[in-house]
């Protein structure tokens, strides 16, 4: 075990599954992949509503509270940008030891992998659609 963790390929195959896991998921529509369904069946007694009724603030243009959405897409807008923050995480993480196992310095590859984003948000700023 120890051995196949030092593998690059072993994250190299874990980078490859998170984006073919990003590239289906984005295919889909919102409707496709919403969850308020589920939720509503797991979240009948809807925890900790009183709690989250306090929460309000303006994303995309647009106000994310209760009151706005309703108990449900409130809790799934947060699951949301979980599931966003976590799969990019493993994405950057994988490739980061995919870089590392491979001998390259530790400071190359974070800067490699942190540039990367910056130089593609650049070009499809001025992409013109």
């Amino acid at each position: 075990m120890k051995k196949l963790l030092k593998e690059p390929n072993f994250y190299f195959c874990i980078a490859v599954a998170v984006m073919i896991i990003l590239f289906i998921s984005s295919s889909q529509t919102y409707e496709q992949q919403s969850q308020i369904g589920l939720l509503s069946r797991i979240l009948k007694n809807e925890p900790l509503k009183e709690w989250l009724e306090k929460i309000s603030f303006s994303y995309a243009g647009s106000e994310i509270s209760i009151a706005e959405k309703g108990y449900f897409s409130f809790v799934e807008f947060f699951i949301r940008k979980g599931a966003h923050f976590f799969t990019y995480f493993v994405l950057g993480g994988s490739l980061f030891f995919v870089l590392v196992y491979r001998r390259m310095p530790y400071w190359l590859a974070a800067f490699l992998l942190g540039w990367q984003p910056l130089a593609m948000q650049g070009s499809m700023n001025t992409i013109k659609c």
